[in-house]
């Protein structure tokens, strides 16, 4: 199981003419889709075969993977992500992906929070954040952001 940043890092590791990616996940399909092109922004279908046989052999197990053309992220809607910062990124390339691992990268990306794990089912994480009335609602929403960077491509956060 990998983080968004995992397989994005992977994928352009494993496939030098990769100049553009983007991992999305569909919660609606449950379907991990990489949006991946070369410099010319075009995808050949030989490098959409590779890739796919990449995400078989290196995706996670419990995901549908798919290949789209990195021209197609507007169209499907995919959100912007802005770029975390660098020790969100370590996290989620470094981090242990089970729950013990994901508490403590949490942990240790938001050492000022007081967090409890209370509930992982059906692809939800459920945190409970003792001082999440202190917050303001763009920290809540940044706090959001970076900790499903740290999670595996697939789980959601959610925070009670």
């Amino acid at each position: 199981m990998g983080t968004r940043i995992w397989y994005e890092v992977s994928m352009t590791s494993a496939f030098e003419e990769i100049r553009f990616v983007r991992m999305y996940y569909n919660a609606t399909n449950k379907t991990a889709v990489a949006y991946v092109s070369n410099a010319n922004n075009e995808l050949p279908e030989n490098l959409k075969t590779r890739v796919e046989e990449f995400l078989r052999n290196q995706g996670s197990a419990h995901l549908l993977h798919k290949v789209k053309p990195y021209s197609e992220i507007e169209a499907d809607q995919v959100s912007f992500l802005a770029d975390p910062p660098l020790e969100i990124k370590r996290l989620a390339l470094l981090g242990s992906l089970n729950q013990s691992g994901i508490k403590k990268s949490l942990s240790l990306a938001f050492p000022f929070l007081d967090m409890e794990l209370t509930n992982f089912e059906n692809g939800v994480l459920k945190i409970w954040i003792s001082n999440q009335d202190s917050l303001s609602q763009m920290e809540c929403q940044i706090i959001r952001d970076y900790s499903n960077e740290i999670v595996p491509l697939g789980v959601t956060v959610e925070f009670i």
